[in-house]
C-alpha cells in the first residue's frame, strides 16, 4: 500500500495538512470494499479510524 500521494509546487514544496472543510462522514459500501483491499491499516487493524484521520488531516 501507499500511504499517500500529493500534489506539490516545486518552488514552494508544501504538504496539504489540517484543511477546512467537510468531516469525515463514513464510506459507502462500494468504496469500503475497495479502501479494505488497496489501503487497509497495517499498524493499529482499524481501517476506518485510520482513513479518517487521513481525511481529517489531508483530504478537507
Amino acid at each position: 500500500t501507499i500511504h499517500g500521494l500529493w500534489p506539490s509546487n516545486y518552488s514552494n514544496p508544501r504538504l496539504p495538512s489540517n484543511c477546512i472543510g467537510s468531516q469525515f462522514k463514513g464510506i459507502s459500501p462500494q468504496l469500503r470494499s475497495k479502501l479494505k483491499t488497496s489501503w487497509p491499516d497495517v499498524e493499529g487493524g482499524n481501517d476506518t479510524k485510520f482513513w479518517e484521520g487521513e481525511w481529517n488531516k489531508q483530504g478537507r
